[in-house]
């Protein structure tokens, strides 16, 4: 194994959670020959909210804002427990984290990174991390007095590889105190999106990551005295190749030109920014997307798959795609959207399947409390 990584969730986040919400880049990682902490004690936060309206998740945050950091020296200890590594190390005067080559940290958990970062003892903590990477991180003037922490470091003292993602439409965490943040590291990396409060997943945001980790694996950059202490990254075992599938061919003759004939009676339907096809006539299985509450301006889409036995012997496959927290669409009504929208699909014979979907999907949402940042107007009628 190369290493592994930690994961730190943001606040009223869980573990699971986050590790869901970059799904992608995990797979990435995973790829790489890196391995992803998992949920434990010790990579939850300590603090425990009330569950609420249905939500069936208890969620975490590292520290209270009432606390003003009093517990931190307790997450350090949380952290640096021997369970909380992913591969315990065989050398018991090792450090419990050195299996960590890693740390990725989104909003309070990207606060974490920066705060162990710049301690001194970071290196004994996490002997072998050679990069981080905060999204949606933040500075402020509320410094841990605990033990280890030493003063409020100045500009470009923080010697590890960092790269910060920062959302120019974060509504939360404003762009410039990410910048801030950013400003302690001696080399930051910056990645801006045009997002708000989240990791963004696309395509060129994943190559900005991949390239990133990759480089500072190999020792990139600007070598200072306390870079040339990190030791080299482990080599990699030799892997077999996995057998390859076949990729699905086309759908028959007769559900080819059912398929056909939905996706073209729902781009007549839609109006074109309601309806994306994400793939040619020529690609399969067909997939699309349709925007299922006009009423959210942040936008928050049904996907769905037709897979090559379909309609005749299988079902569309029905995913939700969003960039909304946790605090704007909690998990508890995504859920019932996407229960209500494949219950839709199950029942949708005799009509457009993913039509039926999409208006249960719908249905189920309007139900439900509207995310926050999103417009009081009620979806339109169809």
């Amino acid at each position: 194994m190369a290493g592994s990584v930690l994961l730190l969730h943001g606040n009223r986040q869980t573990h699971d959670i986050f590790k869901s919400r970059i799904g992608a880049l995990v797979k990435k990682l995973r790829k790489m020959n890196l391995e992803v902490s998992s949920s434990s004690p010790h990579t939850e936060g300590p603090i425990i909210y009330d569950i609420l309206d249905g939500d069936d998740v208890e969620t975490r945050g590292w520290w209270d804002k009432n606390e003003h950091f009093g517990g931190i020296d307790g997450v350090i200890e949380r952290l640096s427990s021997n369970e909380a590594s992913v591969e315990p190390s065989s050398s018991p005067s090792s450090s419990p984290c050195s299996s960590y080559v890693g740390i990725v940290g989104f909003s309070q958990g990207a606060r974490l990174v920066t705060l162990l970062a710049a301690r001194p003892d970071f290196a004994d903590i996490f002997p072998n991390v050679r990069w981080v990477i905060a999204a949606s991180g933040y500075h402020d003037d509320c410094w841990p007095k605990g033990s280890g922490f030493g003063p409020v470091p100045k500009e470009k003292s923080i010697p590890v590889p960092s790269l910060h993602v920062i959302g120019k439409s974060d509504k939360l965490v404003s762009p410039s105190s990410s910048m801030s943040a950013s400003s302690l590291f001696i080399d930051p990396t910056i990645h801006l999106h045009e997002g708000g409060h989240h990791v963004p997943m696309r395509s060129a945001d994943l190559k900005v990551y991949v390239s990133f980790i990759e480089t500072a694996m190999a020792g990139g950059g600007e070598e200072g005295e306390q870079q040339q202490q990190l030791p080299n990254p482990p080599k990699p075992k030799k892997r077999t190749a996995a057998p390859t599938t076949k990729p699905p061919g086309p759908p028959s003759p007769e559900d080819l030109e059912e398929q056909m004939d939905e996706i073209e009676a729902l781009t007549s339907i839609y109006e074109p920014s309601e309806f994306v096809l994400l793939t040619s006539p020529t690609e399969f299985p067909q997939k699309f997307r349709v925007f299922a509450f006009p009423w959210c301006s942040q936008g928050v889409w049904l996907e769905f798959l037709l897979p090559p036995g379909y309609p005749s012997s299988s079902s569309p496959g029905v995913s939700l795609r969003h960039s909304l927290n946790l605090l704007q669409f909690r998990s508890c009504h995504e859920g019932a959207v996407l229960k209500v929208a494949r219950e839709a699909v199950e029942r949708g014979e005799g009509m457009c399947c993913c039509m039926g979907g999409e208006e249960g999907g719908e249905a189920r949402r309007s139900e439900a409390t509207e995310p926050k940042t999103c417009g009081t107007e009620r979806a339109r009628a169809r």
